[in-house]
């Protein structure tokens, strides 16, 4: 339902409309949703809302579609204190 709206142009809606899901991957889901549909700064903040409620698998390909510099740099991040492997 938040995706249509968000589609229809009224971002604000769907974005509340996504508050009164309870399920967190489904919330997650249509934060995603509406993200599309969202200038960027918006859009960010609704991905990173979404990566709070659940699993990386629900927004981690809008981050990478929308907004794949950060995904760089979060990745950087997380493997910063990894020390460095060779393909065996």
């Amino acid at each position: 339902m938040a995706a249509a709206v968000a589609q229809a142009g009224d971002v604000d809606r769907a974005e509340a409309l996504t508050r009164t899901i309870i399920n967190p991957r489904e919330r997650a889901g249509a934060l995603v949703a509406v993200s599309r549909q969202a200038d960027a700064a918006r859009a960010c903040s609704l991905i990173m809302q979404a990566l709070r409620l659940d699993s990386w698998q629900v927004a981690g390909n809008a981050l990478a579609a929308q907004f794949p510099e950060v995904l760089i740099v979060v990745a950087d991040e997380l493997l910063a204190d990894r020390p460095a492997t060779l393909p065996s």
